[in-house]
């Protein structure tokens, strides 16, 4: 959705500006959505303290790797 709409936005030269802003918005809610299925993936709160680090490193590693894939496209 997000590749399909940066095209769309630099195809649109007088949109540029303003798509950027709402790229990197719908950016960042990816990431949230992503994070937050993690965490119920692996049982949210049922967990102990050190799994649930261990969980939001893995979503962070997992953010960083969208991240990448975003900044390719």
């Amino acid at each position: 959705m997000i590749l399909l709409f940066k095209i769309y936005v630099f195809k649109k030269k007088d949109l540029v500006l303003n798509g950027h802003y709402l790229s990197v918005f719908l950016f960042f809610f990816n990431y949230f959505l992503c994070f937050l299925f993690l965490r119920v993936w692996f049982g949210g709160s049922k967990l102990s303290h050190t799994k649930e680090k261990n969980d939001f490193r893995l979503a962070l590693r997992f953010g960083i790797e969208y991240l990448k894939l975003f900044f390719i496209f």
